[in-house]
């Protein structure tokens, strides 16, 4: 099962990345760098996965 504590840490440490990347690709108009932002926001998920015990697991 996925470390809840684990998940939370990732998902500060890459929230702020994500914040700079989502300030970067509105200032730039770098569309492309919507992929970092999307993956930012899986860590939000995968520690919602290992808060919700429902025999799913984070990918």
């Amino acid at each position: 099962t996925p470390s809840l504590a684990a998940a939370i840490i990732f998902a500060v440490l890459s929230a702020l990345t994500t914040f700079l990347h989502n300030y970067q690709m509105l200032r730039t108009r770098a569309w492309f760098l919507i992929w970092f932002i999307l993956g930012g926001l899986s860590y939000i998920a995968c520690a919602y996965s290992a808060y919700e015990n429902l025999g799913k697991t984070c990918v």
